[in-house]
């Protein structure tokens, strides 16, 4: 029979492999690290989302009737014939197909952006300042300085079919006090219910354990700024049972629209 040489290298292998093996076997796990100092664990009492606390953010303003009946039947035609794209993302639901429309603005002076909003898109022109000027009436003066120097300058719309919804999400982050959206709603109503159900629009507070809820008809406007802006989310409740379209307008600076940034 053949006998097979092994070469030094081998043999020393050979050799040390079962040791290898046991040392293995007997090494102790590595504990693990206690948190950071700056870790903040969450407290032990946080209350589930069915427990949370009803409670209105600060900074949050409605106004129903805030536009008149005209302005309202010129803005759902207007709907009818604008170009609606497709915008996706973490909180659009896959049954909404082209959900969104918004407006674009070159000029950069606030005295510009105004005439060229007023040529490019009059309906939406007009309504934002008579919905501004009804939330004049319900924004006590002085409280917020973001909407004392508040000028519409641009505008996005989503549209919520029934049971579209959309996923709760904070806005863009700025510095606090300086974020703000002004809302106006249009509603399309199902002529064949006897009872319209309208969207509602969700603020939540899940550090905080806190909702506020808005059901949003036809001609309310919304201001939500300060606090109810920067802590809080606000979501549509995605709902089977909702029987109008809501066109829901969302209204900013230029500065604070998040394109671009």
């Amino acid at each position: 029979p053949h006998r097979r040489w092994y070469t030094r290298t081998e043999e020393t292998v050979m050799m040390a492999a079962p040791a290898f093996h046991k040392a293995i076997a007997k090494k102790p796990k590595k504990e693990k690290p206690p948190p950071p100092a700056w870790f903040l664990q969450p407290p032990p009492g946080r209350p589930k989302p069915k427990d949370w606390t009803i409670s209105k953010p600060l900074g949050l303003y409605e106004c129903e009737n805030a536009i008149s009946d005209e302005t309202h039947a010129k803005l759902l035609a207007y709907f009818e014939q604008v170009p609606w794209i497709q915008r996706f993302g973490r909180q659009y639901p896959k049954t909404a197909h082209y959900n969104y429309f918004f407006t674009t603005v070159d000029a950069t002076d606030p005295a510009e952006i105004q005439t060229e909003l007023a040529a490019k898109y009059p309906e939406l022109f007009a309504a934002a300042h008579e919905v501004f000027e009804s939330m004049k009436k319900v924004v006590p003066a002085g409280t917020h300085a973001a909407f004392d120097h508040f000028q519409p300058e641009t505008f996005s719309v989503h549209k919520h079919c029934p049971n579209w919804g959309l996923g709760a999400h904070y806005d863009n982050s700025h510095d606090e006090g300086d974020g703000m959206v002004l809302m106006l709603n249009i509603v399309k109503e199902d002529p064949t219910k006897s009872v319209q159900v309208h969207r509602e629009f969700l603020f939540t507070d899940p550090p905080g354990g806190r909702r506020f809820g808005v059901f949003t008809p036809a001609k309310m406007g919304i201001v939500f700024t300060g606090n109810a802006y920067d802590f809080w989310k606000h979501e549509s409740i995605r709902n089977p049972k909702q029987t109008v379209t809501n066109y829901s307008i969302t209204i900013r600076l230029k500065k604070v629209c998040g394109f671009g940034k």
